[in-house]
Protein backbone atom coordinates (compact mmCIF):
# COMPACT_ATOMS: atom_id res chain seq x y z
CA UNK A 1 0.00 0.00 0.00
CA UNK A 2 1.48 3.41 -0.92
CA UNK A 3 2.52 5.68 1.95
CA UNK A 4 -0.11 8.29 1.09
CA UNK A 5 -2.91 5.73 1.53
CA UNK A 6 -1.36 4.12 4.61
CA UNK A 7 -0.91 7.26 6.72
CA UNK A 8 -4.38 7.61 8.25
CA UNK A 9 -4.69 4.13 9.72
CA UNK A 10 -2.78 5.24 12.85
CA UNK A 11 -5.04 8.16 13.81
CA UNK A 12 -7.55 6.17 15.92
CA UNK A 13 -4.63 4.65 17.85
CA UNK A 14 -3.10 8.09 18.38
CA UNK A 15 -6.38 9.54 19.62
CA UNK A 16 -6.78 6.65 22.09
CA UNK A 17 -3.25 7.11 23.47
CA UNK A 18 -2.18 9.05 26.58
CA UNK A 19 -1.86 12.84 26.62
CA UNK A 20 1.60 12.79 25.05
CA UNK A 21 3.40 10.83 22.38
CA UNK A 22 7.07 10.01 22.32
CA UNK A 23 8.02 9.99 18.65
CA UNK A 24 11.36 8.28 18.24
CA UNK A 25 12.55 7.48 14.73
CA UNK A 26 15.90 7.42 12.97
CA UNK A 27 17.22 10.54 11.26
CA UNK A 28 15.53 11.45 7.99
CA UNK A 29 12.61 9.13 8.69
CA UNK A 30 9.76 11.64 8.27
CA UNK A 31 9.18 12.88 11.83
CA UNK A 32 8.66 16.47 10.72
CA UNK A 33 6.40 15.39 7.86
CA UNK A 34 4.29 13.31 10.27
CA UNK A 35 3.94 16.19 12.75
CA UNK A 36 2.99 18.55 9.90
CA UNK A 37 0.32 16.10 8.78
CA UNK A 38 -1.06 15.94 12.32
CA UNK A 39 -1.01 19.74 12.52
CA UNK A 40 -3.09 20.11 9.35
CA UNK A 41 -5.45 17.31 10.39
CA UNK A 42 -6.25 18.62 13.87
CA UNK A 43 -5.94 22.42 13.41
CA UNK A 44 -9.32 24.16 13.51
CA UNK A 45 -7.94 26.88 11.22
CA UNK A 46 -7.43 24.32 8.42
CA UNK A 47 -11.06 23.15 8.43
CA UNK A 48 -11.81 24.73 5.04
CA UNK A 49 -8.80 23.00 3.45
CA UNK A 50 -9.55 19.50 4.76
CA UNK A 51 -11.05 18.12 1.55
CA UNK A 52 -8.28 19.59 -0.60
CA UNK A 53 -5.57 18.15 1.65
CA UNK A 54 -7.05 14.78 2.64
CA UNK A 55 -10.08 14.23 0.39
CA UNK A 56 -8.78 11.29 -1.65
CA UNK A 57 -6.81 9.63 1.17
CA UNK A 58 -7.88 7.09 3.78
CA UNK A 59 -8.18 9.73 6.51
CA UNK A 60 -10.20 11.93 4.18
CA UNK A 61 -12.66 9.09 3.59
CA UNK A 62 -12.67 7.94 7.25
CA UNK A 63 -12.20 11.07 9.41
CA UNK A 64 -12.25 10.83 13.17
CA UNK A 65 -14.44 12.93 15.46
CA UNK A 66 -11.43 15.07 16.47
CA UNK A 67 -10.54 16.26 12.97
CA UNK A 68 -10.05 20.04 12.84
CA UNK A 69 -11.10 20.34 16.49
CA UNK A 70 -8.05 21.92 18.14
CA UNK A 71 -5.94 25.04 18.06
CA UNK A 72 -2.42 23.88 17.29
CA UNK A 73 0.90 25.55 17.96
CA UNK A 74 3.65 24.84 15.48
CA UNK A 75 7.28 25.61 16.13
CA UNK A 76 10.64 24.64 14.75
CA UNK A 77 14.24 25.26 15.70
CA UNK A 78 14.83 27.63 12.77
CA UNK A 79 12.04 29.95 13.97
CA UNK A 80 13.43 29.93 17.50
CA UNK A 81 16.89 30.70 16.13
CA UNK A 82 15.56 33.64 14.07
CA UNK A 83 13.73 35.05 17.09
CA UNK A 84 16.82 34.80 19.29
CA UNK A 85 19.06 36.40 16.65
CA UNK A 86 16.65 39.31 16.15
CA UNK A 87 16.10 39.91 19.86
CA UNK A 88 17.35 43.39 20.85
CA UNK A 89 16.74 43.26 24.59
CA UNK A 90 19.35 43.06 27.31
CA UNK A 91 19.78 39.69 29.01
CA UNK A 92 18.66 39.58 32.63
Amino acid sequence: MPLRENVGHDLPLIEASPYYLFCIRPRRFGKTLWLTLLDYYYDVNEKENFDALFGDTYIGQHPTADRNAYLTLTSDSLTVLRISLNWKGEPK
